[in-house]
């Protein structure tokens, strides 16, 4: 719509039309039609993101992204935790927290595989959406490692149990491939 002044918050592109093309974390070259869509989505993009007087992202990643794929400028602006005073900080527990869903965009397996090699008394701690085949192949590559003990998936926790568990953790894992925040 017109507008004398148009705004626009970017939380990322369509990152398969984008960066993931012809990655194996992408499908839509895979097939014409996905061909066809990403060059419809690049040609929407092109044609009206320019229109914006002023353009935001989430991250500094995003921002470099549309610069390098649309030749635009635009500044990053962060947004801030969901309720922050809620935070806390505890004495560190020798655990390792993994938040996120499972996808092997997330890149939870390379994680699991490392455990093997971490010495004993670690732990590494996964919380978010675990559903899926890659969840599954997750579990059974945690039996097939016997780190049963030392791994553990909670799925998807309620806020006081995430706050606890960052207050607690050691260390955050974040092996996202090439994350947009």
């Amino acid at each position: 719509a017109p507008h004398p002044n148009k705004t626009l918050r970017l939380l990322h592109q369509h990152r398969q039309a984008y960066d993931l093309y012809d990655t194996p974390h992408g499908d839509l070259h895979r097939s014409e039609n996905g061909r066809v869509i990403s060059q419809e989505i690049k040609r929407w993009d092109n044609a009206l993101l320019p229109e914006h007087q002023s353009l935001y992202t989430i991250s500094g990643k995003v921002s470099d992204r549309l610069r390098s794929f649309n030749n635009l400028s635009s500044e990053p602006l962060y947004p801030p935790p969901a309720e922050p005073e809620s935070f806390y900080n505890r004495d560190a527990e020798p655990y390792i927290l993994a938040p996120g869903r499972f996808h092997p965009l997330k890149r939870q397996m390379p994680a699991i595989e490392a455990m093997a090699h971490v010495p004993e008394g670690f732990r590494l701690v996964f919380i978010g959406p675990d559903d899926g085949e890659y969840a599954d192949s997750c579990r059974r590559r945690i039996v097939e490692l016997n780190l049963e003990n030392r791994v553990e998936i909670l799925g998807i926790v309620d806020e006081e149990k995430k706050v606890d568990l960052y207050a607690r953790c050691l260390a955050l894992y974040d092996g996202v491939y090439d994350e947009d925040y």
